[in-house]
């Protein structure tokens, strides 16, 4: 209730209070910790670090509870528990994208495809632009087949990029 209230205020001062609150009569709630770290990081740099932070110990929650086994890896945006997870993992893939670790965002995200392989965040998006940055062909007509890239624009708009990059133009257009 309180990380709701905490969505809702009107200011970052209220936002913070409820989000205390909220981490007070629950310490290890993922939703507040990690609106805490948005809200409080003084820096990139340690927004990453206290976002590693964050999805190591949620993380090991989850495998205390059983979350990480055979029936839930691939479903986990279906599954409400460990959607906290992910919404962490999204952000440090953010993260990481704003300090430049290319190579970093890009395992973080072939993570969270095996671990909700429908890609419910739309991480396949962010994965296939930073297979094109790095001119990882291979890699990003995987994403492509998989997601059936010609179906929609996002994933068209990477390759084409990607084409131009490595010098075929043809492809590109």
């Amino acid at each position: 209730w309180f990380v709701w209230r905490a969505e809702r205020a009107g200011s970052r001062r209220e936002m913070l209070k409820w989000i205390r609150k909220a981490r007070e009569l629950e310490p290890d709630h993922v939703d507040a910790a990690l609106m805490e770290i948005e809200e409080t990081s003084k820096n990139p740099y340690e927004q990453e670090m206290r976002l590693f932070d964050l999805q190591q110990k949620a993380e090991k929650q989850l495998r205390e509870q059983g979350d990480f086994c055979k029936e839930t890896v691939g479903d986990f945006w279906l599954i409400v528990e460990t959607r906290p997870y992910m919404r962490v993992c999204h952000a440090y893939v953010e993260t990481l994208l704003m300090n430049r670790k290319m190579r970093l965002a890009a395992k973080e995200c072939e993570s969270m495809l095996r671990l909700c392989s429908r890609g419910n965040l739309g991480i396949r998006y962010t994965l296939i632009h930073i297979y094109a940055y790095l001119e990882e062909e291979k890699a990003a007509q995987k994403i492509f087949k998989k997601y059936h890239g010609a179906e929609e624009t996002r994933l068209p708009l990477a390759m084409a990029l990607l084409s131009y990059k490595l010098g075929k133009e043809e492809a590109a257009r």
